[in-house]
This record gives structure tokens, C-alpha cells and sequence, in this order.
């Protein structure tokens, strides 16, 4: 029998996961997150993303509780935890999104590394990004430092349809797993988050209810709106983006749309898609020059002084 791991990471959702699709199409699906704290270093969550990442993964639970299944929350060192879940699960494959930052790119190869002897596949897939890095090229085949021959170059290029979740025959929700309230990632004492709920709606209905909100009437303002932080003409996707719970191919997608329902919008909404362009030309960056989390891949950006001007800042 065919049995899949489907190691959720910064991907919280069920629509147009492309790991999901394939094991999926390979037969029972076991849906495990990994709450691992020694991933990232200074890059490690703070307080507002374990918030975030709590609501998330309730959301995410209950999508899959709707479904048949039940999410399997494990905390502890990814490389010492996926072994035990291949023995408790009899699984033989561990599929996944990729991730880009330096941590996470190590980690994906000590994955592969500590299953290459054993009669276990490991594949990761695409999902984070419109393009994977590399794919974006100059006319000579080297990557671009500078955004704007980036996205014209990027445009040229074809964004596939977003796929919808299939059906999935879930599997492993009577083994053992942590409680999420276990791993404490909500403030308490105080709780500085309190009243958060009515103003965020962490998970993927949260995700598409605050793309559509913006695309129904905000994204009109952006061009200029973006930059005034008084008004709401901001998308509000980024926590959404930064844990899945949206790919930028959904949203891509429902950009175009609302494109040929309000033509007359389109100039502002072109320039929303070349924010998201922005993302992705980052994370091509950083898979260029690794060390960009913690310094400039341009040496001369690295001593910028501080502006000591107290009137400035008033």
C-alpha cells in the first residue's frame, strides 16, 4: 500500500499544492506539521508569527477534519521526527513544498540525506513561487540583479491556472500527536493579541476572503494609496503569503480576473501584480546569494549610517 507523508511547511492550505496534488494521486495522504524551534536562528518566528501560526494551523486542521482527516502536529528537530513518522505511519514516500531561505534549503537536503538509504521517497515540489529561480533568465542564461528587466522578462512568461484541492483519502489521524495550546505560541500574560481575531482571519478562507476584499474596490487606489499608511488600500496578504495560505498563483489569477471585469482599473492592479513581482524577484536573490538574510548581496549597501536627527524623526 502506498502511503505519503505530506510535510506541511510554510504552505497552510489545500488548494494549488502541488505536493498535495501528487500524493494524492499516489494513494493515502498523512497530513504532519513540524514545529521545529532550532530552524532559522535570529530568523526564528516571533511573537505575532506564533500567533499567526497557531490560528493557522487550527484553520488548516479543521479544513482537513472536513475532509475525513486529521492534522498531525509534531514539535521537535524535523530530522529526528521523520523517521519515528515513517515507522508509526508505515509511510515509503515524504512529500513537500520548497522553500527558499538558507535554513530551509539545508534542511530539505539533510531530509533527502537521511532517507537515501531507505526504501523511502522523498520529493519536494514547486508552490511557493509564479517561477522557480532559474527559471527567469537573461538572454545570455544568467539570473537578474536588477527588478525591472526581471519582471518585464517575467511577464513574458506563462503562469500556470491554479489547481483546486482533489479528493484525498487521508489517512494516520488515530496516531498520536501533540495539542497545539502545548506549544504556547499565543501570549498570555499580557495578551498583546488580544482582540487580533476581529481585525485577521488567519487560514486560506481568511486568505481569499482578504484578496477578494481588496480586489472588489481598494486595488483601485493602489498605485498611489499604497503609500499612506491612514488608508486601506493595501491587499493585507502578507502573513497570508508568508505561510501559504494563498499561492501567488491564486492570486495571480484572481488579479487577471478583475482585470477584465473593471478594465479601468487595470493600470492600478498591474502595479499590485509587480509587488508581487517584487516577491519573487527577492526570492530569486536569495537563491543566488545565500547570506542575503543577514547583509546586502551589494557590499557598498552594507554601512549605511543612521540619520541622528531628532526633528526629522518628530
Amino acid at each position: 500500500m502506498t502511503k505519503t507523508i505530506l510535510w506541511f511547511r510554510q504552505d497552510l492550505r489545500l488548494n494549488d499544492l502541488p505536493a498535495l496534488v501528487h500524493a494524492a494521486a499516489r494513494g493515502d495522504v498523512i497530513p504532519v506539521f513540524i514545529y521545529d524551534e532550532s530552524l532559522g536562528g535570529d530568523w526564528s518566528l516571533g511573537g505575532a508569527s506564533k500567533w499567526w501560526l497557531h490560528q493557522s494551523l487550527i484553520a488548516l486542521g479543521a479544513d482537513i477534519e472536513a475532509q475525513g482527516g486529521r492534522l498531525m502536529p509534531r514539535r521537535g528537530d524535523t530530522i529526528a521526527t521523520l523517521p519515528g513518522l515513517v515507522n508509526d505511519t508505515g509511510a515509503n514516500a515524504i512529500y513537500f513544498s520548497r522553500q527558499y531561505q538558507p535554513w530551509q534549503v539545508s534542511l530539505e537536503n539533510d531530509v533527502n540525506d537521511a532517507f537515501s538509504g531507505a526504501d523511502v521517497e522523498v520529493k519536494r515540489f514547486a508552490g511557493t513561487l509564479l517561477h522557480q529561480p532559474g527559471s527567469v533568465l537573461t538572454g545570455s542564461g544568467t539570473s537578474f540583479k536588477v527588478f525591472t528587466p526581471f519582471w518585464r522578462a517575467a511577464l513574458k512568461l506563462p503562469v500556470a491556472a491554479p489547481a483546486a484541492a482533489p479528493s484525498t483519502n487521508w489517512t494516520g489521524g488515530d496516531l498520536a500527536s501533540d495539542e497545539l495550546a502545548h506549544w504556547r505560541l499565543c501570549p498570555t500574560q499580557p495578551n498583546w493579541a488580544e482582540g487580533w481575531d476581529s481585525l485577521w482571519k488567519p487560514g486560506e478562507d481568511g486568505a481569499h476572503d482578504a484578496l477578494q476584499n481588496f480586489l472588489d474596490g481598494p486595488v483601485a487606489n493602489y498605485s498611489e494609496g499604497r503609500d499612506i499608511p491612514s488608508k486601506r488600500y493595501t491587499s493585507r496578504l502578507s502573513a497570508h503569503l508568508k505561510f501559504g495560505e494563498i499561492s501567488p498563483r491564486q492570486v495571480w489569477a484572481a488579479a487577471e480576473q478583475q482585470k477584465l471585469a473593471t478594465p479601468q482599473w487595470s493600470a492600478a492592479i498591474d502595479k499590485f501584480l509587480a509587488e508581487i513581482g517584487w516577491r519573487e524577484f527577492c526570492y530569486q536573490l536569495l537563491d543566488l546569494f545565500d547570506a542575503m538574510p543577514d547583509e546586502p548581496f551589494k557590499e557598498q549597501f552594507g554601512g549605511f549610517p543612521w540619520a541622528d536627527d531628532p526633528e526629522h524623526l518628530k
